[in-house]
């Protein structure tokens, strides 16, 4: 095996595991890889095989990346990605401490 081989049979191992893990890492890639398909759904040929073939390369792919998918509300429009980022992180904390009183 080259090395691309091996680096891609490591990705999916880990996959694998994290789908039988079922962790959240996995839960994100495989929303990203959904919305994506479900996006594109009318550019993809109807054989379920190319359907297949594409969910698996973005489910490796956002896996591999961490991706994740937000929806940003429209009050939101304006905001650079970091500070929609400070924004999630700023709600997330306030939400912690808010559930520890």
């Amino acid at each position: 095996m080259n090395k691309p081989d091996d680096k891609l049979a490591a990705l999916r191992e880990r996959l694998r595991v994290a789908a039988r893990m079922n962790t959240p890492r996995f839960q994100r890639a495989k929303q990203f890889a959904e919305a994506t398909i479900d996006v594109m759904l009318p550019f993809i040929p109807s054989h379920p095989r190319v359907k297949q073939f594409m969910f698996d390369h973005l489910l490796e792919m956002s896996y591999e990346a961490n991706a994740a998918m937000i929806i940003v509300p429209a009050e939101c429009d304006h905001m650079t990605r970091q500070a929609l980022e400070a924004r999630l992180v700023s709600n997330k904390t306030s939400t912690a401490n808010g559930a520890e009183h």
